[in-house]
């Protein structure tokens, strides 16, 4: 049976800012659904939230901007002159953006994202793990900032190592250091491309799985939203994002998650994600994603409409209550499965098995939508050697 559109919100003007993600199109449906009129911003007609068939208007970066004004100035010459309603950003770069120029274009629209003095704790993962220590909250140990190597001494972190970027997302400069040379080699080639880095412990996936949990946090402090998904398969291997999910019910992370949106005041929106310490028995976080992220689909297929807490929580309207959700429901990305099953060696020990579909909505093709899945796949192949020159593992 067809879904019918719920036109309360009819007329209702949302600005995507960066459709590039797959998160773009259940984000774009669930706005179209409530009735909204949805203007996607990207660089490509291959970008998912472009191909949709649920966005009412796009603007191509590359093709409307005469005055060849960056991607950003662009972006916000749009909202000051075309009165949109809300502006969500769908990526972390335009997360950044809005949330340090909040001030100046709210008097445009609503942005829905946190002020820079609180987006900064899930833009800065060094700031993350300093709130979970404060906290008590279960994560890894963590040191940054200057004289790296004295403070792994100091600390008592022990080889192997994890050392990354703060602000970079994606597993981008993510690498695992083997002993104190390889370390010192890493710091002195260091080129600060991607910001400063952080150096933590390493916590040994193994079989373990991968947790995240999606958050609403409404302007008055209640949260709307709670829901956990277990990540069985990532790409890259060694750490990257997950490509297949499930949902379950766990208090002790809702509960983590809870008490570390609350000491920073989170307004809305946000991802937890979590590794599994199996010489713990814990999940332990290791970032607070800002911004909608590429796994959101998950929520959507468990009846939780982020689009609708959204606007409702930006345009002051009640926030409906969205807290019931059931287990297993299931998503899968079959495009970056197939890279999985290729590296992986548990490839036939998968559980649930990589042949086992049952259930699973894949988060970017569907035939009732199916151009953003082409577009996807187009888009993923053309910029696989620059994906992996940015995901490229430092090698001493």
């Amino acid at each position: 049976m067809k879904k019918e559109k719920n036109l309360k919100y009819k007329g209702i003007k949302v600005f995507l800012l960066d459709v590039s993600g797959r998160q773009a199109v259940p984000i774009a449906k669930g706005f179209a659904e409530l009735g909204c009129e949805v203007t996607a911003y990207g660089h490509s007609k291959l970008n998912p939230g472009y191909l949709t068939k649920y966005t009412t208007h796009n603007i191509l970066f590359d093709r409307d901007n005469p005055d060849k004004e960056n991607f950003y100035e662009y972006a916000a010459h749009k909202i000051r002159d075309n009165k949109y309603d809300i502006v969500i950003p769908l990526r972390d770069k335009a997360a950044i953006y809005l949330s340090k120029n909040k001030r100046e274009l709210e008097q445009y629209a609503h942005i829905a994202v946190n002020y820079w003095e609180i987006m900064q704790y899930a833009s800065d993962k060094a700031l993350t793990m300093e709130a979970c220590e404060e906290l008590g909250i279960p994560a890894p140990r963590t040191v940054s900032g200057d004289n790296i190597l004295e403070q792994v001494d100091a600390k008592g972190l022990q080889f192997p190592l994890v050392v990354k970027p703060r602000t970079a997302g994606g597993s981008v400069g993510f690498s695992i250091i083997k002993s104190r040379e390889s370390l010192e080699a890493y710091v002195n080639s260091y080129d600060n491309r991607n910001g400063p880095i952080l150096c933590q412990e390493y916590i040994e996936q193994g079989d373990a799985p991968q947790y995240r949990a999606d958050f609403f946090r409404d302007r008055d402090g209640n949260f709307k939203a709670a829901i956990v998904g277990k990540n069985t398969r990532w790409y890259p291997l060694d750490g990257g994002f997950g490509i297949f999910a499930v949902t379950l019910h766990d208090d002790e992370i809702i509960k983590n998650g809870k008490k570390l949106l609350d000491r920073i005041g989170w307004n809305g929106y946000a991802n937890i994600d979590m590794v599994w310490d199996s010489r713990e028995n814990k999940a332990k976080i290791i970032e607070i994603n800002g911004r909608t992220g590429a796994t959101i689909l998950l929520d959507y297929v468990a009846d939780i409409n982020m689009s609708q807490l959204i606007l409702e929580n930006e345009m002051g309207y009640p926030v409906t209550d969205m807290l019931d959700y059931e287990d297993n429901c299931r998503t899968s990305c079959f495009f970056i499965d197939i890279l999985w099953f290729l590296k992986s060696k548990n490839r036939f020990k998968a559980d649930p098995s990589w042949f086992d579909r049952r259930g699973a909505k894949d988060a970017i093709f569907q035939w009732s939508d199916p151009k953003p899945g082409f577009g996807y796949l187009i888009q993923g192949l053309q910029n696989i050697k620059k994906g992996n020159a940015r995901r490229k593992r430092f090698e001493p």
